[in-house]
């Protein structure tokens, strides 16, 4: 048993003490007036009808209706029930421009740093409300959907940096088409967008794009970021220096808050505009204008232990006290009821209140281990709403693998809600595992990700109307097709190089054919400066080169080549051939000299025939590496291109 207000008991004890006090001093007082009424022998024969027994009862039941009373103002409570409990709040989806222009330092230290200080105010001011992320630039993307985990939305909004969406560019109303598809699945009254920019469209639609989001029901709150007289954007070069951004003609770009176009696309949408400031001012003028005054929507549910209240015992006994204690008189032959039951109940031990109301006040004052430990303790007994308020805990703490246990325990309840419940925390769980080993073991992950789709089929079984299931699955299946794709071309690319490294060890080096050629090449000149070899033994190595090559794509233009040297060794011969004498009466190098002069016009000489085939047959070997494929696209003339 716990009281609720255990001070009241206390002043209820505090007040039969001084009861207590106030009845010995008059019993002394009565006794000293008995005493000067008559002598002290006579006493016990003038009082012997009065009885002190029946007088400490009555004083007894007295004192137990006080004490009685402050217990149950106190508040006891003995027992408890099981209640659902609601959270509720709004859905606020917050788009942030991660241009280029929002380096512009017009605002300390810059204004996308600002924005994001601003937008980490305007989420703790949400409190329960669910939140989503949107970054833009020349496309948008859903950067984080609508959560009531704050931690994750404000860790997806620190990454936000500019670069992280591909296209250049300032287009607001890609940002607004997105925030339309992604309200359009939420089954809410109001539909709020919070965009963050410097106002630039270049794209120029963002007008028109309100007006088919106000068609949906759509507000669109703006808040410009930085000054209308406008900065230089800073940019970082390959050097490493901070260079300021030029255009195409090479003129300094200067990026300015453009306060109309963000003030009519407010407007068109019955919203409103305001400047960030300096300090952030814009945001919170936001919010108490514009999201505190909104009704709250139920957002999401989980079971609570409610304890019941048992005042009404006590104060019933008190009442019964008092009804007695004037029935009973002080003097002898009267008869007495006994009072031993009230007695015993005032002497009973009360029992200490148990873990789970320790954990429901940990869980709400956001100290989920304590939270975690206490319900552990509590949910001993296999309560399945115990073990789901041990998921909760789990999952809150981060605890992913607990949670995925206590929810999966939690299916024995016979309740079809609770059992939904669970299907679809379970596999909020199971994701959250396999996002934890995504890095060093994607096919854990591939798997504990299809645990969490199987999951979410088994609580959309058992409520097809639950739109947060449905969301979880369609992404968490996205998730698990790309990671399958992933894996997919990474084993192709090792295959493919499997098969490239055992080719290469099949085909005999060219490096070596080339050295083997060069070397065959030498010994022919030797024997040729030395008095020439006999034409039959060239052109039986010529064909012994030929058949130790493999057809590559250079040997088919060398053979030709090779046919035209040999007709020219053997005018080479016959040029160097003496006219009489014997060939030791003339050096050879003499002979090869007087030939290569001796060579008639428009014919060229043995060396320069010579030098010819070898740098045919060094240019052979080369092939020209191919990079036009891999070259960017490079805008037309007539494209302008504004990437800021």
């Amino acid at each position: 048993m716990t009281l609720a207000s255990p001070l009241w008991l206390l002043a209820a004890l505090a007040v039969a003490a001084l009861t207590i006090l106030f009845w010995r001093r008059a019993d002394r007082r009565r006794r000293a007036d008995l005493e000067r009424f008559a002598s002290a022998h006579l006493l016990p024969d003038l009082t012997a009808e009065v009885s002190p027994r029946r007088r400490r009862v009555k004083r007894a039941l007295l004192l137990a209706a006080v004490v009685l009373l402050g217990l149950a103002f106190a508040g006891p409570q003995y027992g408890f029930t099981w209640q659902e409990t609601q959270r509720r709040g709004i859905d606020v989806l917050i788009a942030l421009d991660v241009s280029r222009s929002m380096l512009a330092q017009d605002v300390v230290p810059n204004r996308l740093e600002r924005a994001k200080l601003a937008i980490i105010d305007l989420v703790e001011k949400l409190g329960g409300d669910r939140v989503g992320l949107i970054a833009f630039a020349g496309t948008a993307f859903l950067q984080c959907p609508m959560t009531l985990d704050h931690g994750a939305f404000l860790e997806a909004l620190a990454a936000l940096q500019p670069g992280i969406i591909p296209a250049p560019g300032s287009n607001l109303a890609s940002a607004i088409q997105v925030a339309q598809d992604a309200l359009r699945t939420q089954a809410r009254n109001v539909k709020l967008l919070v965009l963050f920019s410097d106002g630039e469209d270049l794209a120029g639609d963002a007008i028109d794009a309100a007006r088919a989001a106000a068609a949906d029901g759509i507000k669109i709150y703006t808040v410009g970021v930085g000054s209308p007289a406008g900065e230089l954007i800073p940019v970082t070069s390959k050097d490493g220096r901070t260079e300021f951004l030029k255009d195409p003609d090479g003129q300094y770009v200067k990026s300015r808050l453009d306060e109309e176009t963000l003030r009519k696309v407010a407007e068109a949408t019955g919203a409103f505009y305001e400047p960030l400031g300096q300090r952030g001012e814009g945001v919170e003028a936001v919010y108490e204008r514009a999201l505190a005054p909104l009704p709250k929507e139920e957002l999401a549910s989980r079971m609570r232990r409610v304890p019941l209240d048992r005042f009404q015992w006590p104060l019933a006994l008190a009442l019964l006290c008092l009804a007695i204690e004037p029935l009973i008189g002080e003097r002898r032959g009267r008869l007495v009821r006994s009072s031993a039951a009230v007695l015993l109940v005032l002497g009973a031990s009360t029992a200490q209140a148990a873990s789970p109301r320790e954990a429901e006040q940990y869980y709400a004052a956001g100290e989920y281990e304590k939270a975690l430990a206490a319900y552990r303790e509590a949910a001993k007994d296999g309560d399945p709403k115990l073990t789901f308020n041990l998921g909760a805990a789990a999952y809150k703490a981060g605890a992913y693998g607990d949670a995925a246990a206590a929810f999966a325990d939690a299916l024995r309840s016979e309740d079809p809600a609770l059992q939904e419940r669970s299907f679809y925390n379970l596999g909020n769980a199971q994701f959250r595992i396999g996002q934890k080993v995504l890095e060093q073991d994607p096919q854990a992950t591939m798997q504990a990700w299809q645990q969490a789709i199987d999951a979410y089929d088994q609580a959309l079984r058992l409520d097809p109307n639950d739109e947060d299931a449905r969301f979880n699955r369609e992404f968490v299946q996205r998730e698990l097709e790309k990671l399958q794709q992933q894996q997919q071309q990474q084993q192709g690319q090792q295959q493919e190089q499997r098969k490239q490294d055992q080719n290469q060890d099949e085909q005999p080096s060219q490096d070596q054919q080339q050295a083997q050629q060069d070397e065959e090449r030498d010994q022919q000149d030797a024997q040729q400066q030395a008095g020439g070899a006999p034409q039959e033994d060239e052109q039986q190595r010529d064909q012994q080169q030929t058949a130790q090559q493999n057809p590559e794509d250079g040997e088919q233009e060398q053979q030709p080549e090779r046919k035209e040297q040999e007709g020219r060794d053997e005018q080479r011969q016959a040029d160097a051939k003496p006219a009489g004498g014997s060939p030791d009466e003339q050096p050879p190098q003499e002979s090869q000299q007087r030939a290569d002069a001796q060579t008639p016009p428009g014919r060229m000489s043995p060396k320069e025939a010579r030098d010819l085939l070898d740098s045919l047959q060094d240019d052979a070997t080369s092939l020209p590496a191919l990079q036009a494929a891999q070259q960017p696209r490079r805008p037309r003339s007539d494209e302008e291109v504004r990437d800021w």
